[in-house]
C-alpha cells in the first residue's frame, strides 16, 4: 500500500484523510439539520456540544491536509486538460479549502458571540468566550458587525427570521445549567 503520493495516484495517508472529512462533513450536517428542531434542554445541548466538536476536528483535519499536501504534493491533473480548465481546478480547489476554515470559523464566532463556550468533546475548552473577546485586542464581540446581529434568529435552512429558539444564557432567567438537567 503507498502511504505517499506519486506522480500517478494519491497515496493511503492522503486518500484517508479525504474520506475521513467526508464522513464528517456529513455528520456535521445532519446534526446542524437536526439539532434546531429540539426543544431546549439536555440533548439538544449535547447535540450542539458534539456538532461542535466535530467542527474543530473538521479544522484540524484540513490543517493536517494541507500540512500533507505540502509534504507530499498530489499528482499533476492530466495533460489533456487545458490550461483554463487546470486553474479552474486549482482555484475550485482552492476555494473548497477556504470554505471549509471561513465555515468553521464563523462557528466558533457564533458560539462565542453567544456567550457558549466551546467544549471539544467534554475534554477541554478550546476558547472561552470572555479570552475570545480578549483576543480579538479589545473588541467586543457585541459591539462587531457580528455582535450587532443576532446569528440565533435566523435558520439557515430557509433564511427567515425567528426559527430558531435563540440559546442566549440571559434568556434562562434565574435557571442554570443543572436545573436544565445539562449539569
Amino acid at each position: 500500500m503507498l502511504l505517499m503520493n506519486d506522480e500517478r495516484r494519491y497515496g493511503a495517508v492522503a486518500k484517508s484523510l479525504h474520506w475521513i472529512a467526508a464522513a464528517l462533513f456529513v455528520a456535521l450536517f445532519v446534526l446542524g439539520w437536526t439539532m434546531t428542531e429540539l426543544p431546549l434542554g439536555a440533548e439538544k445541548f449535547e447535540r450542539y456540544n458534539l456538532h461542535k466538536s466535530i467542527g474543530v476536528t473538521v479544522l484540524l483535519l484540513m490543517a493536517c491536509r494541507l500540512l500533507w499536501r505540502a509534504l507530499t504534493p498530489p499528482p499533476p491533473l492530466p495533460d489533456d486538460m487545458s490550461a483554463s480548465m487546470r486553474s479552474m481546478a486549482k482555484l475550485g480547489h482552492a476555494a473548497l479549502y477556504l470554505i471549509v476554515f471561513v465555515q468553521v470559523g464563523v462557528g466558533l464566532v457564533h458560539s462565542w458571540s453567544a456567550n457558549f463556550p466551546v467544549i471539544v468533546f467534554g475534554q477541554f475548552t478550546l476558547l472561552e468566550p470572555d479570552r475570545a473577546e480578549r483576543a480579538v485586542k479589545g473588541a467586543s464581540w457585541r459591539g462587531s458587525l457580528l455582535g450587532r446581529l443576532d446569528p440565533s434568529a435566523f435558520d439557515c435552512r430557509t433564511c427567515r427570521p425567528g426559527l430558531v429558539p435563540s440559546l442566549h444564557p440571559q434568556e434562562f432567567g434565574p435557571q442554570t445549567h443543572a436545573s436544565l438537567g445539562t449539569s
